[in-house]
């Protein structure tokens, strides 16, 4: 049976989601391109190609989940703000407006 090629976001998100158990197992300092790149079944050039940099491949890693759980937080905050109607909010409504994305 013939392999699936990446497409170009597909290997992108291969990478990421390679690199993301190795660096929280091992750390990034202890996790080689090599190791992500044969997890991820893609060339050394494709991590070049699609990040530029180690150093930016690790910041992507890094940046890649707060971002849409920031983002689920603060839409949180808005609609509890909207139904306070400029009332200030307690401290249990700001927490949960943290914690009730992450769950």
């Amino acid at each position: 049976m013939a392999q699936k090629k990446h497409q170009p976001a597909d290997t992108k998100e291969s990478i990421l989601s390679a690199a993301e158990s190795p660096f929280m197992e091992r750390s990034y300092a202890a996790t080689s391109l090599r190791m992500i790149t044969a997890k991820a079944k893609v060339n050394l050039a494709a991590v070049n190609y699609r990040f530029g940099s180690d150093d930016a491949l690790i910041r992507e890693v890094f940046e890649r989940r707060p971002g849409p759980l920031n983002s689920a937080r603060i839409a949180h905050l808005d609609g509890l703000e909207s139904g306070a109607r400029g009332r200030p909010l307690t401290i249990e409504q700001i927490m949960e407006a943290i914690v009730t994305p992450a769950l």
